[in-house]
């Protein structure tokens, strides 16, 4: 609960760069997200990398959320930050 509130959605765009030496740091930042969105809500998330999604989907289902990543592939040769996607529910 963050000051005694649930969101029925939590959102982080542009997530990364997720390295070695940070791994730690943005593990925690998504554990905590699923502590704060209520049973039934949403977490979106988006990613520069699919290495990053990867990543961020393990910590997710080691914290009992289901979801999906995918990669998002406008009509633009390099997208950047927001390429891959995750979406989940507690």
């Amino acid at each position: 609960m963050f000051f005694g509130r649930e969101f029925d959605c939590v959102t982080g765009f542009m997530i990364g760069p997720i390295q070695p030496f940070n791994k730690d740091i943005w593990a925690t930042i998504l554990r905590e997200s699923t502590k704060v969105v209520r049973t039934g809500g949403t977490l979106i998330f988006t990613f520069y990398a699919a290495c990053e999604l990867e990543f961020a989907a393990e910590v997710f289902g080691c914290c009992g959320v289901s979801g999906r990543g995918f990669e998002n592939l406008p009509d633009l040769p390099d997208i950047g930050y927001d390429r891959w996607a995750y979406i989940g529910s507690v």
